[in-house]
């Protein structure tokens, strides 16, 4: 999507002014950015509250993209039921491998166990390959639910999809931050993320916190879905790299933050737009594993992460 909508600006075909190529630049890069920041945010949702990273979360959203796009083509429903259905599925899997991969190998102690490591990414090829047998390996396009119609912003022509994107990313971390600071299951989420301990001493069921927290990354996983499947082809392997660039997104911030993961997203957004730009679009993914990789030598914790140091 980035390299299409890039190389109708200036920079690639050599119509239109700087401005407007700057703008295009911009604009696909903070797009795509805030699904990799909205990504982060359901993988800290987990990791804040297990001390693990769900591998497996990049193919929920897949098999989420999949099971929308059935709902809305093969059996013609209404969007916002077909997106319902579709949260609804995404929750159950979310749970599903929550009970047979996380469960299954004992919560004391689990980021300590590193059992969770090949039982989560048993469950991301499980699903990647199922994905294979019931919807075959050929890349699906996705209908344009957010519009099509073309807008100019500095001369330059954006797509009205990529306004709402951008706008339902940003008001859904929004409402989710919310939920961390003004609710009580936000409140209980965050003292189980603290201290497990202390929060089971005041009364906090732990086993619930982590069940939620996985619920919560379902509906996260859902309505990342709904936003990345119409500007990309919806296929068996989109849930390895959306999880890459999430998981990037993620370090880049700090694991853990919310603040961190919108950060963190749109920078790797405009560092991979500005990359197509100048360098090429085959060096996408290079650019973010080297800009993850120059964080972790610089600052291993993040920009607004904490290293921490556990004493044995």
């Amino acid at each position: 999507m980035i390299e299409t909508e890039v190389q109708k600006s200036g920079f690639i075909t050599g119509g239109g002014s700087n401005l407007q190529g700057y703008v295009q630049l911009i604009i696909s890069g903070l797009v795509m950015g805030s699904i990799y920041a909205l990504i982060a945010v359901g993988l800290n949702t987990i990791l804040n509250t297990t001390n693990i990273v769900n591998f497996a979360y990049g193919d929920t959203l897949m098999l989420a993209s999949f099971v929308l796009l059935s709902l809305l083509t093969a059996l013609g429903w209404p969007f916002l039921v077909a997106f319902l259905v579709a949260i609804v599925c995404t929750i159950v899997l979310a749970l599903v491998i929550q009970i047979t991969a996380v469960n299954s190998i004992g919560l004391k102690n689990l980021s300590k166990n590193a059992n969770w490591m090949l039982t989560l990414i048993g469950a991301s090829i499980i699903l990647r390959n199922g994905s294979m047998i019931v919807w075959g390996t050929v890349p699906q396009p996705f209908p344009h639910i957010f519009g099509d119609n073309l807008l100019h912003i500095f001369g330059a022509g954006i797509v009205e999809q990529e306004i709402w994107v951008f706008a339902i990313a940003i008001l859904t971390m929004i409402v989710f931050e919310l939920l961390n600071e003004r609710t009580s299951l936000g409140k209980a989420l965050k003292a189980t993320a603290f201290n497990k301990d202390a929060a089971s001493l005041v009364g906090i069921n732990i086993k619930h916190m982590i069940y939620y927290s996985f619920g919560l990354s379902g509906i996260l996983a859902a309505i990342s879905a709904v936003l990345v499947a119409p500007i990309t082809f919806v296929h068996s392997d989109m849930g390895l790299g959306l999880f890459f660039k999430g998981f990037t997104a993620a370090i880049i911030g700090g694991m853990g933050s919310s603040r961190g993961a919108l950060v963190g997203g749109l920078i790797l957004g405009l560092v991979e737009s500005l990359a197509i730009a100048f360098v090429s679009a085959g060096f996408k993914d290079a650019i973010a594993f080297v800009l993850l990789v120059i964080i972790l030598l610089i600052r291993p914790g993040g920009l607004f992460g904490k290293v921490l140091v556990e004493k044995v």
